[in-house]
């Protein structure tokens, strides 16, 4: 049996240890990154995810990153409400998601990019499409000191909705409908501006975001 030796990773040995943990039968143990690492390490990654095309198969990309952003998986999403983070870090991680999705995402995700009761056609469908749901969206209104963050997400999700990609579009406006709840007005004027645009690329997304400006997508 191999000795399974504790310590620290640099940013590289992480990624690799993210990203190809699924094909270990013996993985060496990692001590735990302090939140402000985890941070650091998810921005410097989504900032330059092409990084992660050139060096992994899309399966273990959507294996990696369900383990960084669902919170089934793993604590790392909740950086993003984690006070010992200093606020502008947190603004920073929430913006590179945007990279995530212009370079990563519209790449090597599928137009039928959806749910689970949809069928998906490569690996990362259901990461892109479920990200929100499965916990990446940590907004809290009711916390004055997260509403930068929350304002970050916001942005972010409508800046989204200009990018040039089905899946990449289904999924802010998904993100956007569970925003809903906590800030109505910002998401009916966010997903108006995009159907005002010409951005809309199917009949299929003006219908599911017409239903997603109301909170109306289950």
């Amino acid at each position: 049996m191999p000795v399974r030796v504790e310590k620290m990773a640099a940013f590289d040995e992480w990624v690799q240890n993210i990203f190809e943990r699924y094909l270990r039968q013996e993985p060496e143990i990692w001590i735990e990154p302090p939140a402000t690492v985890k941070t650091e390490f998810m921005t410097q990654l989504f900032e330059k995810p092409s990084y992660l095309v050139e060096s992994f198969s899309e399966q273990h990309i959507a294996l990696g990153l369900q383990y960084l952003l669902f919170n089934a998986n793993s604590n790392y999403v909740f950086v993003l409400v984690d006070g010992s983070v200093p606020i502008a870090n947190r603004v920073r991680l929430v913006n590179s998601f945007f990279t995530l999705f212009k370079e990563l995402f519209s790449k090597i995700c599928s137009e039928y990019c959806g749910g689970a009761q949809e069928s998906k056609k490569r690996p990362a469908d259901y990461v892109c499409f479920m990200m929100w749901d499965a916990g990446t969206l940590q907004i809290y209104p009711e916390r004055p000191e997260q509403r930068e963050v929350d304002r970050a997400f916001l942005s972010v999700l409508g800046r989204i909705l200009d990018l040039p990609s089905i899946p990449c579009q289904k999924s802010a406006l998904h993100g956007l409908n569970h925003a809903y709840d906590d800030y109505p007005d910002e998401v009916s004027t966010a997903i108006d501006e995009y159907l005002k645009s010409g951005h809309c690329l199917s009949d299929d997304l003006q219908d599911y975001a017409l239903r997603a400006r109301i909170g109306g997508v289950l």
